[in-house]
């Protein structure tokens, strides 16, 4: 027992104190394990102004600390669990994630809990602090009026039943896996939180989603559940994915349908990225006559040789909604353009964006932002 100890003071002496950009890690042998770090968000914002009475303002905020854990308890039967503490949780922290894994083959897993729905790639599946760009489609702007950064943001988790204050986790079972080699990937989902007859009488929920990776000509698909934006050129990646989700809530019935296509390939100097994304909402989250549809185009150039800093990259996005409600709706559109520098992976590294929001609704303004971002991930 006091060498199991002095083994893990060894390993989280060492993970600490040399800075590590990774979890710490503790094997305990016999297939046990335990990793977990934190990560967190730096943002630097200045507001364009909408109009009387928020003006132009520069606001400096940390939207995001969590910290997260993961670990084996055999080679079959794993486990995740995250939690919030600065954004959404006030004045105690918050589960983000909490889920058990039967990792029983590539084929087959079968994993249970409050996690990311396996929707459309870019509508709440993605790795929060891997996005392209620093400032998400479904956020809200730090002014007075917490301005959507897309109104009617159609690219979200479309279940009624989410986790508090989320976009993308809800409480399921989901069955997924690779075949053929990962030519093909699948994700079939059951959501369902609270008894048919209470708030909403949201009946059970139905997900699908069906992958295609032509590995045949060197290309790989998503290696994980989480689906990412970028591998920073560690992976020839083609991917095309399809979604369905449909939940029934008191006479309304959604139906939401989601396509996906990304290509990123590394080219030795330059790693290219493109991203297609379509999204059409029936009855949305069982709100009648609430029809939503979402296009994007995003994607970025990272250059492989390493800065002082890290790997430089250009990103792009632009993303449109098109909502259809009793009242009409009105067409939304977001562009963006951010400098990067990628640290250490994905979710260590800075960017400096402007993003320009325009809403076609009366008394609306076009406005711009500058949001410079700082990413740990320990």
């Amino acid at each position: 027992m006091k060498k199991s100890y002095l083994a893990v003071a060894a390993i989280l002496g060492a993970g600490i104190f040399a800075g590590q950009a990774q979890a710490a890690k503790i094997d305990l042998g016999e297939g046990k394990s335990l990793n977990f770090g934190f990560r967190g968000k730096i943002h630097a914002t200045y507001l364009g102004s909408i109009g009387d009475p928020d003006k132009a303002d520069l606001i400096l905020g940390v939207p995001d600390t969590r910290l997260y854990a993961k670990g084996n308890i055999s080679k079959v039967f794993k486990w995740g669990w995250q939690a919030e503490f600065t954004n959404n949780a006030g004045d105690n922290f918050e589960i983000i994630d909490a889920y058990v894994l039967l990792d029983f083959a590539k084929e087959f897993k079968l994993m249970a809990g409050l996690y990311k729905l396996p929707f459309q790639l870019n509508s709440g599946i993605y790795m929060g602090w891997s996005l392209l760009m620093p400032v998400g489609l479904g956020k809200s702007r730090p002014d007075a009026a917490g301005t959507p950064v897309l109104a009617a943001n159609p690219f979200t988790n479309p279940a009624v039943e989410r986790a508090p204050r989320s976009g993308s986790r809800s409480p399921q079972v989901t069955a997924w896996g690779k075949v053929a080699d990962g030519l093909f990937k699948y994700y079939l989902t059951v959501v369902d939180m609270r008894d048919e007859t209470s708030v909403n009488n949201a009946k059970t929920g139905y997900g699908l989603r069906v992958e295609f990776a032509p590995v045949m000509a060197g290309y790989k698909g998503h290696p994980g559940y989480v689906l990412r934006e970028t591998y920073l050129g560690k992976q020839n990646t083609l991917a095309l994915g399809i979604a369905y989700f449909t939940q029934k809530t008191g006479t309304a019935n959604n139906k939401s349908l989601g396509v996906d296509l990304m290509w990123e390939q590394n080219l030795g100097t330059v790693t290219p990225n493109l991203q297609i994304g379509y999204v059409d909402h029936k009855d949305f989250r069982g709100n009648p006559d609430d029809d939503r549809k979402g296009l994007l185009v995003q994607g970025q150039v990272l250059f492989n040789q390493k800065t002082m800093l890290g790997k430089p990259a250009i990103t792009f996005r632009w993303a449109q909604s098109d909502p259809k409600t009793a009242n009409g709706g009105y067409k939304a559109t977001t562009m963006g353009l951010a400098g990067q520098l990628y640290v250490k992976g994905v979710g260590n590294r800075i960017s400096l964006s402007i993003d320009q929001i325009k809403n076609e609704a009366p008394n609306t303004k076009d406005v711009t932002d500058v949001t410079l971002a700082f990413w740990y991930f320990f």
